[in-house]
């Protein structure tokens, strides 16, 4: 579990500042995988659903099984 005593690393924080690099990318990903998602026809939760259980990469493979009505797919 998260553990307050870790803001107090250095290496902690520079982890973090190096991480802060990637936001935009992952920000902009997360937004257009939620917009595919809705589009296909997935409601709010399935989208958030899918989101934090799956990696980007099936989930974009999955909008064309869920946009065709082809039922439940496994693509991992």
């Amino acid at each position: 579990m998260f553990n307050a005593a870790w803001l107090r690393h250095s290496e902690f924080r520079a982890g973090a500042l190096d991480a802060l690099g990637a936001a935009p990318g992952l920000a902009a990903w997360g937004l257009m995988t939620g917009v595919a998602m809705m589009n296909s026809g997935l409601s709010t939760f399935e989208a958030l659903l899918m989101g934090v259980t799956t990696t980007p990469e099936p989930q974009l493979a999955q909008q064309a099984f869920l946009a065709g009505n082809c039922g439940v797919t496994w693509v991992s």
